[in-house]
């Protein structure tokens, strides 16, 4: 198997092959939603840190009986998923305040356990403040210590600050593996598609981090030092919510574009700060995951998230920004205004795409797509 054919693998499974060797060694496996979550914690007590997706799902009957028709998609389908009981090999999940409609897949998992069962037994909400400042910061020290003593509680566990420094040590290093393998694609010839660069995203976040920096090493050997090409397609900056869904990136690159840069969650944020090694682990922990880039949860933020826009588009060469919004997501709504008015006075193309997450209307999808390139391509002269 090439390394693209395993990229594509991983990222379409729920319970990978990775998981499945951790499992049988007696590890636990602990799903998450929210990069807001220190995966650190987790690892130092001997835990698999797993990504939940929404991946492979085709539905959401069973979860339209928990949530109202005009709740995001994305729990939709994840609670549909849980439902369908695809999360039992799971041994916790650890859920973050991130939106409304995330606090409400906390509590429908919660009764669903009381009435049916529902798996896993062990389910948390990371309390993440909605603010950036030192009162905030210290908010999020103190919700850190009290997530480990829960892991530690309940999984009869052990963290000390080796093993807590250790795991740092070891996310660091993953995130600076995925900064020199994106950051490859400021080059004019792409190593990796935009569609392969996502599903780099889903493999080495649903994947124990060792296996991620060994998966990592191996696409940068395989990719080597891009040449320089004459290409003159329109260099694409994605940003919006939650985003799985590498169909949909293949879709901009047949409509003859590339995507080089994004501001996802699953993408260029997950790595953007590393943990500072030489403050009291727990601090560090506290600083990096409420200060790292951040999303429209933060409601004091905006400018800095624009400044880190614009960063991106200037370093990758970006011609144009494409939001993806998932529909009656409260929060990227009001983001996408506010974007398209910066866009409007700075003058750069930008356009918004409404959708529901494994949604229909890709025609019409593909033809605003189209007309929007012919608009950047005539700009050009």
């Amino acid at each position: 198997m090439n390394i693209l054919d395993e990229l594509k693998s991983l990222a379409g499974e729920t319970y990978n092959i990775h998981l499945k060797r951790e499992k049988a060694t007696g590890k636990p496996l602990v799903g998450y939603f929210c990069p807001y979550l220190p995966e650190e914690i987790l690892h130092a007590a001997g835990m698999v840190p797993c990504r939940i997706n929404a991946t492979g799902n085709s539905g959401t009957a069973r979860a339209d009986v928990y949530f109202s028709p005009i709740n995001c998609s994305y729990v939709r389908h994840l609670f549909e998923k849980a439902l369908c009981r695809e999360y039992d090999f799971l041994d916790g999940v650890i859920f973050t305040n991130g939106c409304d409609h995330n606090k409400r897949l906390y509590d429908n998992w919660r009764d669903a356990r009381k009435e049916h069962g529902l798996s896993p037994e062990f389910l948390y909400l990371f309390e993440v403040p909605h603010m950036i400042n030192e009162r905030a910061e210290a908010k999020l020290a103190r919700e850190v210590i009290k997530l480990t003593e829960a892991i530690t509680s309940n999984f009869h566990a052990k963290i000390d600050e080796a093993s807590l420094s250790a795991s740092i040590a070891l996310y660091n290093r993953k995130r600076r593996l995925l900064k020199k393998v994106f950051g490859k694609r400021r080059c004019s010839s792409l190593p990796l598609t935009g569609a392969d660069m996502l599903r780099l995203m889903l493999a080495c976040t649903t994947i124990p981090p060792e296996d991620a920096c060994d998966l990592l090493e191996r696409v940068d050997a395989t990719i080597g030092e891009p040449a320089a090409s004459g290409n003159t397609k329109p260099r694409i900056l994605l940003t919006g919510g939650c985003f799985e869904e590498p169909d949909l990136i293949e879709m901009i690159e047949e409509c003859g574009a590339e995507v080089v840069a994004d501001t996802f969650c699953h993408g260029m944020r997950y790595f953007d700060m590393e943990v500072d090694d030489s403050i009291p682990p727990y601090q560090a922990l506290a600083t990096r995951y409420i200060r790292h880039a951040s999303c429209p949860r933060m409601i004091n933020d905006f400018y800095r998230r624009m400044e880190n826009l614009l960063r991106l588009k200037e370093d990758y060469a970006a011609d144009a920004v494409i939001v993806e919004k998932l529909m009656f997501c409260d929060l990227w709504g009001g983001e996408n205004f506010l974007l398209h008015q910066e866009a409007k006075r700075l003058g750069f193309p930008i356009l918004t795409l409404d959708r529901e997450l494994y949604g229909e209307g890709k025609g019409q999808r593909r033809t605003r797509l189209q007309a929007f390139f012919e608009q950047i391509s005539n700009s050009r002269g």
